[in-house]
């Protein structure tokens, strides 16, 4: 049998949209869930962050400010991020997608922490975030 790597994601963009300046651990509008269509086990899921900056000023939220983890309403045990490095979740692996099973999905969860006096407004990645699965 040959060897058939393939990875589906439900969303292409991570989002908190109306989020609270002064507030940790504030939950990603959709989680990014991740399916095993093919028959290749992953044993490492990372995620590789870059800072966001607000276009009408010089604000910006640093990538250390964002987290993931496989958890819903986590407010421990998240993995930091850390500028343009990838960074591994333990825990989060995507078995072969033999049978259907719940173990060939992972969900992500993405939370951010907003410093007190965060300038509102639309802040974006000048580099795009990097999800990198692997054996």
């Amino acid at each position: 049998m040959q060897n058939v790597d393939s990875v589906a994601a439900n969303i292409t963009r991570i989002q908190f949209i109306n989020k609270s300046s002064g507030t940790n651990n504030q939950e990603s509008d959709t989680p990014l869930m991740l399916e095993n269509l093919g028959n290749q086990l992953y044993a490492n899921v990372s995620v590789t962050g870059h800072q966001l900056n607000e276009s009408g000023n010089l604000d910006l939220i640093l990538a250390a400010n964002f987290s993931v983890n496989n958890i819903t309403a986590s407010t421990t045990g998240e993995s930091k991020l850390i500028e343009n490095s990838a960074v591994q979740h333990l825990g989060l692996s995507l078995l072969k997608g033999e049978a259907a099973t719940p173990l060939m999905n992972e969900t992500l969860y993405f939370y951010v922490d907003i410093k007190a006096g965060q300038i509102p407004g639309t802040y974006r990645e000048n580099l795009n975030w990097t999800i990198t699965i692997s054996n």
